[in-house]
């Protein structure tokens, strides 16, 4: 029977050890070919064990031309977009990732601005389903029946932050927060500017317990699987569900939608 080197063997061992927090996927391994594994790697904190993520942090900004409801005018909006390939070899559950989720992909609401919606507190409440509040409602009316405040809702696809979201109407009746995901840009921009009581991120949700990257085409308003970002389908970041709820305190959810 043959035997490895001594020394051999104490390279595997620190191999075993240093790379065990790494999510290894079709990313996070494409990723670690392109940024080499010198720089990846800090084994004195393997709770954080991508190295040096600033360099790592792609930021672009992005034009789109979206055409105004019931209205022929084309308005142009530019965003920031942010990305971070290496957070793929990162875990839903990572310490590093929701670090990185809270410093740069948490908006938050302004303390010194007022509710910002196109009606008032008091004309959606006294009704609520001709502001889009019907499904709200009636979720309400057959399961909370009115019982539950200051609780905490989950709302992907939040579009303006108020036409079509129905988490408006847990905040406006019962004091309710939660988490806000809205990947369209332009339909971000305006609902961070309604200043409601919410964490928002303009990202897309990962189907994956890891976050990835994928691509998102404004004119359809959803993800693809190819094309290219001169042809309007630029890379955008996707988090895990859970990776955002850790990064907000890992709350109870009361509503998800």
């Amino acid at each position: 029977m043959e035997f490895l080197p001594l020394k051999f063997c104490y390279i595997c061992s620190l191999f075993v050890t240093n790379f065990g927090q790494i999510n290894y996927n079709e990313q996070c391994t494409s990723d670690i070919r392109n940024h080499g594994l010198v720089k990846l790697w800090k084994s004195e904190d393997p709770r954080r064990p991508i190295l040096k993520v600033d360099p790592y942090v792609i930021e672009t900004s992005v034009t789109i031309h979206n055409r105004i409801k019931n209205e022929s005018k084309i308005e142009t909006v530019d965003h920031r977009l942010i990305r971070i390939p290496m957070l793929s070899c990162l875990s839903q559950d990572s310490e590093q990732l929701i670090e990185i989720i809270r410093k740069d992909f948490w908006d938050t609401k302004t303390e010194d601005f007022p509710l910002n919606l196109s009606f008032s507190k008091e004309q959606y409440l006294e009704n609520p389903k001709k502001y889009g509040g019907l499904q709200a409602s009636e979720v309400d009316d057959l399961f909370f029946k009115g019982t539950i405040t200051d609780g905490f809702f989950f709302e992907a696809g939040g579009y303006d932050f108020q036409d079509h979201s129905t988490s408006l109407y847990f905040e406006l009746k019962y004091n309710w927060t939660g988490i806000l995901v809205e990947p369209n840009g332009y339909f971000y921009q305006q609902g961070i500017k309604k200043n409601r009581n919410v964490k928002s991120s303009m990202v897309c949700l990962s189907f994956e317990d890891h976050p990835y990257l994928t691509k998102y085409n404004h004119k359809i308003q959803g993800t693809v699987n190819t094309g290219k970002e001169e042809d309007g389908n630029p890379d955008y970041q996707c988090l895990p569900l859970y990776s955002l709820l850790l990064a907000a305190g890992n709350p109870t959810v009361n509503y998800l939608r």
